[in-house]
């Protein structure tokens, strides 16, 4: 390092901590880090800047081993241009989604349970299908709505009769699990 390598600008939290020789370098699989010796204050997240200005953020850190001593410091790196476009990917999230109704998706810290977007999806889905079982699945969908306006007190087995008719119409079964979990976490305390 003290001949080949070149002095490296250590930012801690916008504050230059140190002055360090150090050696750019990558390793087997082609990461770039650079190396300092073994007892450098080098953490991840700091930004290291070369004698040239360059600078690079710090991703990890690894201490390496020769005849059993610490030999190097190494700190992983990406430019300052790499860790930019890094992070402008990890801020945009991006959702490809086919069919959740009412579910909750997104990076929101508060969300606002609706139920009764469910049940009235369910309603909608059973007018518009070709079911010979529309009829019991009406009552079903009434049933479950009687339950969540507290009208009828929830129990083991009150869906049961209607096995059969969610046999056969398994698409409704999405609404249903949907209103009754909506409503089971807007009530858990």
């Amino acid at each position: 390092m003290q001949t080949s390598g070149q002095k490296f600008t250590i930012e801690r939290e916008g504050i230059a901590t140190a002055e360090l020789d150090g050696l750019s370098n990558h390793d087997k699989r082609g990461r770039r880090y650079v190396g300092f010796y073994p007892n450098a204050d080098v953490q991840p997240k700091d930004w290291i800047i070369d004698s040239s200005g360059k600078r690079y953020y710090v991703l990890d850190t690894e201490v390496t081993s020769f005849q059993k001593k610490p030999h190097q410091l190494k700190a992983y790196t990406l430019t300052d241009v790499e860790y930019s476009e890094k992070g402008q990917k990890r801020g945009s999230p991006v959702f490809n989604i086919e069919n959740a109704y009412g579910s909750v998706i997104g990076t929101q810290a508060m969300v606002t349970l609706n139920y009764s977007d469910c049940i009235s999806h369910a309603r909608t889905q059973i007018e518009e299908s070709d079911s010979e079982d529309r009829e019991d699945l009406t009552k079903l969908i009434d049933l479950l709505e009687m339950i969540v306006n507290n009208q009828v007190p929830p129990q083991k087995g009150i869906f049961s009769k209607f096995t059969e008719v969610i046999q056969r119409n398994s698409w409704v079964t999405g609404s249903v699990t949907s209103a009754l979990m909506t409503w089971l976490l807007s009530h858990a305390t």
